[in-house]
């Protein structure tokens, strides 16, 4: 089993954070490339976010996960249940085998001004959140990863 793996989604929270003080591999969401582009691995839903960010995924030497036959990209499954990027992360963490997962920027409180994607509506968030009851997961705050990292 691997040890950690940490997530970087698009919330505001993420600016707040020193990112290259994070410890095991890395994932980033959707426009989280621009912040970590050396990221272990690469996740998106969506076509359209593929072609906003082929400048940082040019040269990505990462794995990329889309969850439809999409060149270069290893395939995952679909979750109709929560069809959220943030989920279907959290998922692929889970079954690549890692033991601590790491949620950094899952606020709830993107805009598109700063990473060009929509907000995450709170119901949405909560629902991804019950969905992941079962699992061991870890919502980082400036705080606490200030402490515990």
């Amino acid at each position: 089993m691997k040890e950690t793996c940490n997530i970087i989604a698009c919330g505001n929270e993420v600016k707040n954070f020193d990112l290259s003080t994070l410890k095991g591999d890395v994932m980033v969401i959707n426009g989280a490339i621009t912040l970590y582009p050396n990221a272990k691995y690469f996740i998106a839903l969506d076509a359209v976010v593929f072609k906003r960010y082929e400048k940082w995924l040019k040269d990505f030497k990462g794995i990329k996960f889309n969850d439809r036959r999409m060149t270069g990209t290893k395939q995952i499954p679909q979750y109709p249940q929560v069809n959220l990027t943030g989920y279907s992360a959290i998922r692929t963490a889970q079954e690549l085998g890692y033991k601590t997962i790491n949620l950094i920027g899952f606020d709830a409180k993107g805009t598109g001004d700063a990473f060009g994607f929509n907000e995450l509506t709170e119901a949405a968030h909560e629902l991804m959140i019950d969905a992941c009851k079962d699992m061991k997961l870890n919502f980082l705050t400036k705080s606490a990863i200030n402490g515990t990292l």
